[in-house]
């Protein structure tokens, strides 16, 4: 399958209190240092991945640890 530009696909243990096309993920903050909660838009799933909507400027999401978190929470990233 081929995803359009403004679809991103990820990993399905990103998603969060999903119900249907809605559902909420974690992304790194600018800053490098805190967890932001970011709602989006759910297109389809294709087996362990998912193409969303609404992470528009967002180069990392959270996967691990994320149904923990709150929206400003500090955060390391581990390689």
């Amino acid at each position: 399958a081929t995803i359009a530009p403004d679809f991103l696909s990820r990993n399905v243990d990103a998603l969060l209190e999903a119900d249907g096309t809605h559902a909420t993920v974690f992304t790194l903050a600018a800053d490098g240092r805190r967890a932001e909660r970011r709602d989006v838009t759910v297109l389809f799933l294709a087996g362990a991945r998912v193409a969303v909507t609404g992470l528009d400027g967002v180069h990392t999401v959270i996967t691990e640890g994320n149904a923990y978190l709150d929206d400003g929470d500090a955060v390391r990233v581990q390689p």
